[in-house]
């Protein structure tokens, strides 16, 4: 009985670290805080948080070498925005609204915060409001898909 629950404690040690080279990741996190105000009174306040991960893989051809080299070109990145707003001036956010999407499209996420969403805009002079609480894909289907959701908020500041 002393030998069997050894051998599962050490099974447990030694596999634990091999799950966790499953995941590497290089991340990056940068917040930007910001205050509309009109004839000096402010009228609402936005948080965006924007996080980018990128998941580490190996070189196909160091695949089953003991050294193994990072394919950083080949390693996907994802963008992830998440925008905190405050419209009635307490210390909390009212609504949280996060973005999901593949960096290499960044450039073509453009949006502005209101008081109740985000404004989004394309070079077509295009604009969708995104207010309602719930779930949403811009471009469904293709390789610029935006997965979005809005969900009520506590946070304070």
């Amino acid at each position: 009985m002393k030998y069997l629950i050894t051998a599962a404690v050490s099974v447990f040690l030694f596999s634990t670290p091999l799950q966790a080279q499953d995941k590497l990741e290089n991340k990056t996190k940068e917040t930007k805080v910001t205050e509309i105000t009109q004839g000096g009174e402010k009228i609402f306040e936005s948080k965006v948080v924007r996080e980018e991960i990128q998941k580490l893989k190996f070189t196909e051809s160091s695949e089953g070498s003991y050294e193994k080299d990072l394919d950083l070109d080949g390693s996907p990145f994802k963008v992830i925005k998440t925008v905190w707003i405050d419209n009635d001036m307490d210390n909390r956010y009212d609504k949280m609204i996060r973005l999901s999407y593949d960096k290499k499209f960044d450039e073509q996420v453009t949006f502005e915060p209101t008081a109740d969403g985000l404004l989004f805009k394309d070079d077509e002079g295009h604009s969708m409001l995104v207010t309602d609480y719930g779930y949403y894909v811009m471009n469904s289907g293709q390789d610029d898909e935006i997965l979005i959701t809005v969900d009520p908020s506590n946070e304070t500041y």
